[in-house]
């Protein structure tokens, strides 16, 4: 229901902007996050150090940005993205997700640009065990 809702959001936001906007400078992405691993390790002052990695499945990330062109090769935005929760191959409903904020720039070269993005990314977890 959750990851429905943030699907029709977007949608939603892409269809009351007007059509120019989307032309010139909206980008909708959607991709796969590739299976792998995760590491994590836990510390405080007083207690020992716990890490632990666990295999983890594969999942989706929507997001956007916007980006204003201002001439020169140069276009500035911002953007963000929301990774769909991703499960730990655990028994266990352990679930994580990452919701990363940024502010880009890019830089158009002959057939290809150079973009660099600078934020903050958000951590989000459900019952992810700790050792």
């Amino acid at each position: 229901m959750r990851k429905g809702l943030i699907v029709l959001t977007l949608l939603a936001f892409l269809v009351a902007l007007p059509a120019e906007a989307v032309l010139a400078g909206v980008v909708l992405k959607v991709g796969p996050d590739v299976a792998g691993k995760m590491e994590f390790a836990l510390s405080a002052p007083g207690i020992p150090t716990r890490s632990d990695k666990e295999n983890v499945k594969m999942g989706i990330t929507v997001g956007a940005e916007y980006i204003f062109d201002s001439g020169n090769n140069l276009a500035f935005g911002g953007g963000f993205e929301y990774q769909l929760k991703r499960e730990i191959d655990k028994e266990g409903d352990s679930k994580f997700n990452y919701i990363p904020i940024y502010a880009l720039g890019r830089y158009q070269l002959d057939s290809f640009y150079l973009t660099v993005k600078a934020g903050y990314n958000l951590f989000q977890a459900d019952n992810v065990p700790l050792v």
